[in-house]
């Protein structure tokens, strides 16, 4: 109850104010027009309330809440979204490194190995190696040995594995 005489005034003293300030002539019917739609929402908004059975307070405090709640709601989702990028370019980093150590284990091949993962969360191949370029250290000359060895151990297709030697762009 308090709050609705707290907001009658305000409409008042605005009305008034808004009275004083505005040019007289073409604007004063509009003026005059808006601080009584004001004038009588205020008076109306808690005869509503009173209608409806909930408090003047708990109507405007249920609205506030479910703002809140959709703000959380969008605030966790995007923080759900960037943390599962996180994990995407971890994992692409990981599986990249991996490649690049068996490279070096297997076959003494020092290289920088960049690639591309599904990326889509409700397809069934998600997460799997779509394609790897491998940016050997020094010449390399056995490329469908290496081709193999990426093809069997990570299920990478052979035409989606690419091998740059120095100075070339990308070699089948």
């Amino acid at each position: 109850m308090r709050q609705w005489a707290t907001n009658l005034v305000f409409c008042v003293m605005t009305m008034i104010l808004l009275g004083y300030v505005s040019p007289s002539g073409k604007y004063s019917k509009q003026v005059k027009l808006a601080s009584s739609v004001l004038f009588v929402a205020a008076i109306l908004i808690p005869a509503i309330s009173y209608i409806s059975h909930e408090s003047y307070d708990d109507v405007f405090l249920r609205t506030s809440l479910y703002v809140d709640a959709t703000r959380l709601d969008v605030s966790m989702e995007s923080s759900q979204n960037a943390f599962n990028n996180m994990i995407l370019i971890s994992y692409k980093s990981d599986l990249a490194k991996s490649i690049e150590n068996d490279l070096r284990a297997r076959m003494g091949i020092e290289s920088k190995v960049s690639l591309e993962i599904d990326e889509n969360r409700n397809g069934e191949s998600f997460g799997s190696i779509t394609s790897v370029s491998i940016k050997p250290a020094s010449p390399v000359s056995n490329f469908e040995e290496v081709k193999k060895i990426i093809n069997n151990f990570y299920s990478v297709d052979i035409e989606n594995i690419y091998i740059t030697e120095m100075g070339e762009k990308n070699n089948d």
